[in-house]
């Protein structure tokens, strides 16, 4: 009979230190890496969450026929805009929304597209359709925002005119604050802006990168004088951008623009600056590389710049030259790089931006610079002829 039983122990069996060398080498430790489809699942859900959160925003739409909302990039005006045109469309009104961009014309159209008594037409759009006219090929400034507007208003005013729409939206609204487009959309809706339901959405402190030679004040300063009673709701919370690009943002303009940035994941971005051409064509192959490593997909992929002789214009790597979009492409195209003016792509936004030839001393330099950097989600490159700007955000991350 066995007396005892237990765990008896040998000169020659292994001590502690060398069971657990057994132990790592048939359980080695590993990391679960997130792979760029997961990336993408929890970014689009860290931006729904975020804009979840500015739905008490809508109890303003259901309360106040006429809303002026003012905020700056990212706080969520344009999601804001959709919501409240498919309200109006579901009490029966003949709703008009309107942008001046034609690519964030695509943008609604496609949201808004199936939504019965929505019509989603940028304001040139709807001036040309009214007028019966075509744009003349290289049509000028004078043409679009002058002459055009008084063909229109010759139709809209004349006997027997009968308003097409009953309600107004208006995305990006600084854009089109000048007082012959005022006066076109007064025309189009029953009752004119001042009586008619309506929101107006925009930035009219730092996106007004359209006007001519008046304050961003003044534009702000017509659209309330057109709308007298309008109830004003301001957003402050960032929606768009990861906490890190939004962080970098304020320290490119040196304002504190945000009250709070409600995605919970983070972004990363870079300041950098350039000596001539060569260096930064160095550099845009780099940050486009780089993206790519990091599992970001060509089509996430956005090139900016203040004007069309770019870096992506001028392109000298001939991998980079091969895999970007054709010039002006206004939607997505599958495994391109898109690129383009900062003025073409007001109101959009992109996983991944690489904002290049940014000098803030040119005309309207910093508000381009403001404008281009909000349109990135979770990645910004900065590529800049001026070393003060890099200092600037150093200064700011360091407290100094």
């Amino acid at each position: 009979m066995l007396e005892h039983r237990g765990v008896s122990m040998y000169a020659d069996a292994p001590n502690v230190d060398e069971l657990q060398a057994v132990r790592h080498a048939l359980m080695p430790a590993f990391r679960i890496v997130a792979g760029p489809t997961d990336r993408r699942e929890a970014r689009a859900e860290s931006i729904r969450l975020a804009t979840e959160r500015q739905e008490h925003i809508l109890e303003i739409v259901e309360d106040n026929d006429r809303i002026l909302v003012l905020g700056p990039a990212g706080t969520g005006k344009t999601n804001l805009a959709i919501r409240a045109a498919r309200r109006l469309a579901n009490r029966d009104e003949r709703v008009l929304v309107t942008c001046f961009n034609e690519r964030l014309e695509g943008v609604l159209d496609a949201t808004l597209a199936r939504h019965d008594g929505v019509s989603v037409a940028r304001a040139h759009r709807v001036m040309l359709d009214l007028a019966g006219l075509d744009a003349p090929e290289h049509a000028s400034d004078e043409w679009w925002n002058e002459v055009l507007p008084r063909e229109t208003l010759a139709v809209t005013g004349a006997d027997g005119f009968q308003p097409p729409y009953t309600a107004l939206v208006v995305d990006e609204a600084q854009d089109l604050s000048r007082p012959l487009v005022l006066d076109v959309l007064d025309s189009v809706v029953e009752g004119g802006l001042a009586t008619s339901r309506s929101l107006i959405a925009g930035d009219f402190e730092r996106q007004d990168i359209f006007r001519r030679s008046d304050t961003t004040a003044a534009g702000l300063a017509r659209v309330r004088e057109r709308i007298p009673h309008s109830t004003i709701a301001r957003l402050v919370d960032n929606a768009r951008a990861a906490p890190a690009l939004a962080e970098l943002v304020e320290a490119l303009t040196g304002d504190e623009l945000f009250r709070d940035r409600l995605r919970a994941d983070d972004g990363r971005g870079k300041v950098v600056s350039y000596a001539d051409e060569a260096e930064q064509q160095e550099l845009l192959a780099l940050a486009v590389s780089t993206l790519v490593d990091d599992g970001y997909r060509l089509d996430e992929i956005l090139v900016l710049a203040p004007k069309r002789d770019s870096a992506a214009a001028r392109a000298t790597d001939p991998w980079l030259r091969e895999r970007l979009a054709p010039a002006g492409a206004a939607a997505i195209v599958p495994n391109r790089i898109r690129w383009g003016t900062v003025h073409a792509c007001k109101g959009l936004e992109s996983p991944a931006v690489i904002l290049t030839d940014v000098d803030p001393a040119r005309p309207r330099g910093e508000e381009l610079l403001y404008v281009g950097a909000t349109r990135a989600t979770d990645r910004l490159f900065v590529l800049t002829v001026d070393p003060a700007l890099v200092e600037r955000v150093e200064a700011a991350e360091t407290g100094a």
